[in-house]
């Protein structure tokens, strides 16, 4: 089944009658100052004038201005507008090309035949330009519509003339008004079309989901930066030492064998005045038993922590007390809670010299 349509401006009844010019319909409207519809020509026609304007040459920034002359052109003059002889369409597209061809600084006439010549029922002239490059849409920035509108509600509009004086017109040159033309009142822009509201909806929810995923990666950068700054400052006392030490330049290192097969290596810095152990392949112990670092000074062994190994034999441990110059450090195996009596009494597994 049929149903009605609207192609460039006319509307194609189904039951294919002649069909109805709604762009000549609004601009008797636009003459008899209705400034809504100039707002309802230009959501019709905007993107086919703007098309024709850049084919002719002109960059989008010179095209937005020559397009709200068009629209402001159309209001000022739309009373000699003759819809008998006339289409609306090709009336508005006669204007849009005298404006784009003075801008662009050549004759207005250069592709005005057809524009001119293309009333009711006239059929297309050998030099017409093709009907793609007159046809070609592109749609104009949402607020050159606003602009346009703001224009027109402080532009007066040309009041009627004689038939004889506007005829000898050509088709889109302005009729300048007597002196005592009053502007317009102000009016209320009329609601945008459904079109722009959903193009600035779909704009707005761009840039919402913009700014979501920026502050999700945000967010995200935050925390891990946070968490890398709570795993600094929360290191264990000896993983802390043992970055100090290797940061010295002075820092050493030592490593000797385990009597059971396993290695210990030690690392000091006499300008950090500690020292940390590594021991791998510790062998394994009771419960009631502990592994105790000694430095053994001139001598004297000197207490210097108990620890146990993880399930792997392995430990990092930070010794207690200060090392000296010379100290030899030393491993045993002793009774949970250290040596009772203050003095290695198990076995050494391993001793270190740090001379």
């Amino acid at each position: 089944m049929l149903e009605d349509m609207v192609i460039d401006g006319l509307d194609v009844p189904k039951d294919a009658s002649a069909p109805v010019d709604r762009v000549g319909e609004l601009l008797q409207r636009i003459a008899s100052g209705e400034q809504a519809a100039l707002a309802r020509l230009y959501d019709l026609l905007s993107p086919r004038v703007f098309g024709l304007i850049l084919h002719r040459g002109l960059d989008r920034d010179g095209g937005e201005e020559v397009l709200e002359a068009v629209f402001v052109d159309v209001w000022t003059t739309a009373w000699r507008f003759d819809p008998v002889a006339e289409a609306g369409r090709e009336w508005v597209l006669a204007i849009a090309e005298r404006h784009a061809a003075e801008a662009a600084g050549r004759p207005a006439g250069d592709d005005q035949p057809m524009l001119r010549r293309e009333r009711r029922g006239a059929a297309p002239t050998a030099d017409a330009p093709p009907a793609d490059e007159r046809t070609r849409e592109e749609v104009p920035p949402l607020r050159t519509r606003s602009t346009v509108l703001t224009r027109i509600s402080g532009t007066p509009r040309l009041p009627p003339v004689d038939a004889a004086t506007a005829a000898q017109a050509p088709p889109g040159v302005p009729w300048t008004a007597p002196d005592s033309v009053d502007a317009e009142e102000s009016f209320v822009e009329p609601a945008p079309t459904t079109a722009t509201i959903q193009a600035v909806e779909r704009r707005n929810w761009t840039r919402g989901v913009v700014g979501l995923v920026a502050a999700v990666v945000l967010l995200v950068a935050v925390g891990f930066a946070v968490a890398t700054l709570n795993e600094y400052v929360n290191r264990p006392p000896e993983v802390a030492a043992l970055q100090q030490i290797q940061d010295a330049p002075d820092s050493q290192t030592a490593t000797e064998e385990l009597t059971d097969g396993g290695a210990a290596t030690a690392h000091w810095a006499p300008s950090v005045g500690r020292a940390v152990v590594e021991a791998t392949g510790l062998p394994a112990i009771d419960r009631d038993r502990t592994f105790e670092l000694w430095l053994l000074r001139d001598g004297d062994e000197i207490p210097a922590g108990t620890f146990r190994a993880g399930a792997d034999g392995a430990a990092t441990v930070l010794l207690k007390g200060e090392l000296a110059p010379g100290d030899t450090i030393v491993m045993t195996v002793e009774p949970a809670g250290g040596a009772p009596e203050g003095e290695a009494s198990g076995e050494r597994i391993v001793e270190i010299p740090t001379d």
